[in-house]
């Protein structure tokens, strides 16, 4: 046991591609950035009067359905110390959707679904609302790039994910 414990204590990265690279590691502390949609609790009851306010047993394989306030956001380290940046904040204004997050193989990116704001006018499901859409966030250059423009069939871009060659697999 004390060689193991020797061995973790003197173990450093720095071979770790993208986000994880050239860090140290320290026992007990995860030294890595962490990606993560934050978006508001559900109440217990949901008032629906527009629609867009989604039921509190809301099932993440439906494609329209919202929750307003959600974001993507990147901690520079997975501990509650890391300073947290909101990456989708001059996006959505904070009242936009985003959901389906996955980080691609090398760790330099992520790929995630992301809705504009809904009109509090009209239902959720009206096809005149802002569809899902395939965004990337590059952690290299702290950008966001929308990857889907899809206006001339109005569909919901959803559930993108890395394949081992680099390249993005949506529904």
């Amino acid at each position: 046991p004390a060689l193991t414990l020797l061995g973790s204590q003197s173990a450093t990265s720095g071979h770790a591609p993208g986000l994880a690279g050239g860090q140290s590691l320290t026992p007990g502390i995860t030294n890595y950035p962490l990606a993560y949609i934050k978006q508001p609790a559900l109440p217990a009851t949901a008032v629906k009067n527009n629609g867009a306010a989604p039921p509190p047993d809301i099932d993440v394989r439906d494609l329209i359905t919202s929750i307003t306030g959600s974001d993507l956001y990147i901690r520079d380290t997975a501990s509650a110390a890391g300073v947290e940046t909101n990456v989708t904040k001059t996006i959505t204004m904070g009242q936009g959707a985003v959901r389906d997050l996955d980080v691609s193989p090398d760790g330099k990116t992520v790929v995630f679904s992301l809705r504009l704001p809904l009109d509090p006018k009209m239902k959720n499901d009206d096809p005149r609302q802002p569809t899902w859409k395939i965004y990337q966030y590059d952690a290299t250059t702290k950008t966001v790039t929308q990857l889907t423009t899809d206006d001339i069939t109005k569909g919901h871009d959803v559930g993108a994910h890395y394949l081992p060659d680099g390249r993005i697999g949506f529904a």
